[in-house]
Parts: structure tokens; sequence; C-alpha cells
């Protein structure tokens, strides 16, 4: 399974802005960037992404699971914000290492020119291990490091003091913080975890599933043909725009339609960014009733459209729904291979410009 979350930098065209001022800014704008509390992780927001030069990428936003406007304030335009889980007790010694590394790749790739961290763990030790590695590898790669905080969920510490947790500690809460005030008025809702997230695409119950299943037991082989293309992108948009499920039939028609690379490139056809957010709940829904084989077509399509919406972490959830039915799902490595490059979701635009219109 997935163990990291990179995203990239927030759409500014979008209204919401969070400014860093003090670490317990940074504290309550960590989980509104990723659409839960993070635990046992690391976190890095960045700035000053391809030198100074202004981003267009959007950030996370999709039904409540982080913004989908603008983040932190900082030096420079906003770069690529990323989680990656600490190290396990049973993890090899050069894990923390690798962890550190698959944080800074991504800020090194985009040219960013510093970082706010948090290092989430309990631990002393294990925070001041990180926090030295992550300080060794940015000086090396000329990112300067604006913060550098280790929290345990109810306070925060110097990230390097490896001493007992009784010096220099300071409580902080991030439900009354006006960032989550803010994030509210804007319609997001922070989730406890991660885990949380992930449950966004758990199968529904037998009674929700089992008459798609038998709906799609009973429609036989996709019909081929560009007419049964513009009943896909026609529908999806439908469902989109009404906010309303797929009726049964309607589902499993898609279901089965998405297994032809035609049918399912029309369900993305025509979605930009602003549109993207809607197209989620459309692909969750029908992740949710799919029967079992079924769900890996309606999950790559949410992963996409969550990158799309700048929702990375609910991306990443989404792709390894889709690559553990089907590990070769030509859509959902394609997702998770922009997700690992953090790659801004205008990429899409040049991706899809050179691929012309599918329908």
């Amino acid at each position: 399974m997935t163990t990291d979350d990179r995203t990239s930098a927030p759409d500014p065209s979008a209204p919401l802005t969070l400014r860093l001022r003090t670490p317990d800014d940074l504290l309550a704008t960590v989980p509104v960037v990723l659409g839960f509390e993070p635990r046992h992780s690391l976190v890095l927001l960045s700035f000053g992404a391809g030198g100074g030069a202004p981003s267009d990428a959007a950030e996370r936003g999709p039904s409540g699971r982080g913004p989908s406007g603008r983040g932190p304030s900082g030096r420079g335009a906003t770069g690529p914000h990323l989680r990656i889980g600490l190290p396990a007790p049973d993890d090899p010694p050069t894990a923390l290492a690798e962890i550190v590394e698959a944080a800074v790749a991504p800020c090194r790739r985009h040219g960013v020119a510093s970082v706010a961290a948090v290092v989430y763990t309990p631990d002393p030790q294990l925070g001041a291990a990180t926090a030295a590695r992550l300080e060794a590898s940015c000086a090396a790669a000329g990112i300067s490091v604006l913060a550098l905080l280790r929290a345990d969920g109810e306070h925060w510490y110097a990230a390097g003091d490896a001493a007992s947790a009784e010096g220099g500690a300071a409580p902080y809460r991030n439900e009354s913080h006006p960032v989550r005030a803010a994030a509210v008025l804007h319609g997001r809702v922070v989730l406890g975890s991660r885990e949380e997230l992930a449950n966004l695409l758990a199968p529904a119950g037998d009674e929700v599933r089992g008459p798609v299943a038998a709906a799609v037991a009973a429609r036989g082989a996709p019909r081929p043909g560009p007419a049964e293309s513009r009943w896909v992108g026609e529908s999806v948009a439908r469902a989109a725009r009404s906010g309303r499920p797929l009726a049964v039939e309607d589902a499993a028609r898609l279901l089965v339609a998405l297994r032809l690379g035609r049918h399912r490139d029309a369900a993305w056809a025509g979605v930009g960014r602003g549109e993207a957010a809607a197209h989620v709940e459309v692909w969750l829904d029908l992740v949710r009733r799919a029967p079992d084989g079924w769900r890996s077509g309606p999950a790559a399509l949410a992963a996409l459209t969550a990158w799309l919406d700048g929702s990375g972490a609910l991306a990443w959830c989404a792709v390894d729904v889709c690559l553990d039915e089907e590990p070769g799902h030509p859509l959902g490595r394609l997702v998770r291979d922009f997700l690992e490059a953090a790659a801004p979701p205008s990429w899409w635009e040049e991706v899809t410009g050179a691929l012309g219109d599918p329908a």
C-alpha cells in the first residue's frame, strides 16, 4: 500500500488563503492542506517552487477532504506539499534515509526554495533523527528550512530536541484555531486520520452493491463504438452536475463500459480542475457500489479527478484500490506516476492536449 501523499501547489484562483506566522498556524494548516490529521508522518509544505516563479497547480479539495483554495503563504510561489509515513519499528536502518529522500526529492525537482516541516511522532529520538536528516538533505539541495517542529497530537516541540518531552513543550489545539474555522467556512472538513479518508472508498453493504452486481452480470460485454462513448461522457457529466447517484442500470452500464479504454477516456474528456470535485463524487459513489472485480475502473477515475482537484491523499487511496484489484491498470498507473512526481494538475492539460479528444 502507498505510504506517502504527494500533492502539488494550490490553485491561485481560489479564495482560501492560509498564512503561516507561528508554529500554531503551521500545525493548524497541515490537516487542512492534507484533509486529515496526520500521525506518525513527516509533512512538508514548500514554497518558492520553480525558483520563485508562480505556480498554477491545484491543491486538495473534493468533498471536504482538503482545500482547493490557496495554500499557506510563504516566500514565493507555493510548491509541492507532501506527507510520508515514518519508519515502523521493524523497518531496516536505511528506512529513515529513504523516507527523507522521498520527501525532499520532489522539492528538489520542482526547484523549491524553502520548506516548513512537521514530524508527527511522540518519540523524541525519532523526531530528532528525522529532523537532522531532513535539515542535511535540504541543505545539500539548497532548500532553506523555515520551520521544523515535532508534534505528538497535543504538544509541539523543537524537532531537533531529543531530550525529554518535559522540556520545551507547547500545547496546541487545531480545532479552535482560526485556520480551521476558515476551512469550515469554505466547506472543508478535516477527517481524523488517513484511514477515515480511505474509508470513503470502502465497499457499501450488500443491499447497495447487490442490485448493481446483478445488473452488471446481466449486461455481458460492453457495447463498442462512439455512441457508447458519447453516452458515457454525457451520463457522467449529468451525474456530476446533478449530484445524484446513478440509477442502478446506468451504474452497471457504466461499470461495464469502463472495461474499454475508449469509453474510459470519454469519462474524463473535458473534465478540468473546475469540474473535478463534482466528478470525484460520481466515482467515489461508483467505487462503493461496484461489485468485486469491477472497482478498478471507477477507482482510477476517482484517482484522476481527485488529483485534478488537488486532493493528493484521496488520489493515493483511490490508486491503491485500483492497483490492488488490477495492478496493470493503465490509468491507475498513470495517476500513480503523477502523484509520485508530485506533478501539478496543470500537467494533465498538456497530456490531454497531446492526446486530443478521445470521444
